[in-house]
């Protein structure tokens, strides 16, 4: 019995097998460059991939309708040419200064908030992801995910336009109330012990208004970028006495005795002295209003680093519960006992305090355990450093 051969090569293989397979081959390439090119057009956001030049190779459906232009005008240009972008500002954004291209220096995703020009002229503001393409360790294009961030951005101006107009219309009758309050006070001798304390109670109230409406004007401002942070050198041990003697008098009103433990030598950093005494302003008086025993204390501390300082305000009051600590610095977040301690607080503060340390290019976290005391640090870079050109924040 004989078995029939298979042909091992090309030459032993017959025209109408070579016809064959090839044709094969020809339709799982046809099959592969639909199949890719159906993924590139149901993502729905934009997308656009360069070569490691940066030209474009490659833009999908909703990358043309946000932009306005017909998939000829695009293959093969140059991305910083083809498609303009601009910072937050309105300026012109370098090509090495762009996700894409800098994606491809780094080797690294980069992502940005910046803003594309359409064909017609006209601006957008985009949220995009720039992720190079890497081949045996080295970038050999880019992939931008790119998409629409103008309801986004609509919405949040609206909000913070909204809390700030609503701030400070509500400062001028709370300004009233409190000298008003201090009209009758100033002559309080035909005034009843009961009208006395009835004016103690709308003193407090109206005072805890005027807190609140000026953290949501001092947040708003900062989110918006409407906080003009003015870098200067400037001596933290002199800041930080000025800030004690601010609440010097809060403190002992409270029986909680402040120390401050000096350094020997100078500590000098590039920082706005405004902004940095507003957060260390926040930290002290929480500890105050938060003390726990008639022994209350208030210990500061600077730390010198190699690029840094390092300022801690520890305190021995009634601390942070281990389950709220990941919460501490949200928005209008209190933990339970700091409300049953202190129940006209807004969870404002610390939230207020971490946007400013962001701001001044610092960092800052904290120690805490319930029932023992609480440790914060904030971290400052002793250099100067660039910050945005904005508006200066009441205080």
């Amino acid at each position: 019995m004989s078995i029939k051969k298979e042909p091992q090569t090309i030459n032993e293989q017959s025209p109408s097998d070579l016809l064959h397979k090839l044709k094969g081959a020809e339709q799982r390439l046809a099959d592969s460059q639909h199949l890719h090119n159906a993924l590139i057009e149901s993502i729905g956001d934009g997308l656009i991939i360069v070569n490691e030049y940066g030209v474009i190779n490659e833009i999908n459906k909703a990358a043309l309708d946000m932009l306005g232009y017909d998939r000829e005008e695009m293959i093969g240009e140059w991305l910083p040419r083809a498609l303009p972008s601009k910072d937050k500002d309105g300026n012109d954004l370098p090509p090495t200064e762009r996700p894409s291209l800098k994606s491809l220096i780094t080797g690294h995703p980069e992502t940005a908030i910046t803003t594309y020009t359409r064909k017609d002229g006209s601006n957008f503001p985009v949220s995009g992801t720039a992720a190079p393409l890497m081949v045996e360790g080295k970038p050999k294009g880019s992939i931008i995910v790119f998409r629409d961030f103008s309801r986004e951005v609509l919405v949040e101006r609206a909000k913070n336009e909204f809390v700030s107009l609503a701030s400070h219309q509500l400062r001028t009758p709370i300004t009233s109330i409190l000298l008003y309050i201090g009209l009758i006070k100033y002559d309080e001798k035909g005034l009843s012990a009961e009208i006395k304390d009835y004016l103690k109670r709308i003193e407090m109230s109206a005072q805890s208004m005027q807190q609140l409406v000026g953290d949501f004007l001092n947040i708003s401002s900062l989110e918006l970028g409407g906080v003009e942070a003015r870098p200067i050198p400037i001596d933290l041990i002199e800041l930080i006495n000025d800030q004690i003697s601010e609440i010097i008098g809060l403190a002992a009103d409270a029986g909680v005795k402040i120390s401050f433990s000096e350094p020997k030598e100078p500590a000098t950093v590039s920082t706005d002295p405004a902004l940095l005494g507003q957060a260390i302003h926040n930290i002290m008086t929480n500890a105050i209003r938060y003390k726990a025993t008639s022994a209350a204390e208030i210990k500061i501390k600077i730390k010198k680093q190699p690029q840094n300082y390092v300022i801690t305000v520890a305190d021995n009051g009634i601390g942070i519960p281990e389950d709220s600590q990941h919460k501490i610095f949200q928005r209008l977040y209190r933990a339970d006992n700091a409300v049953k301690q202190h129940t006209q607080g807004t969870g404002l503060g610390l939230y207020l305090v971490k946007k400013i340390v962001e701001t001044l290019g610092g960092k800052i976290w904290f120690e805490s355990q319930e029932n023992v005391g609480t440790t914060f640090f904030i971290q400052l870079p002793k250099n100067r450093f660039k910050l945005p050109v904005i508006e200066s924040m009441q205080r």
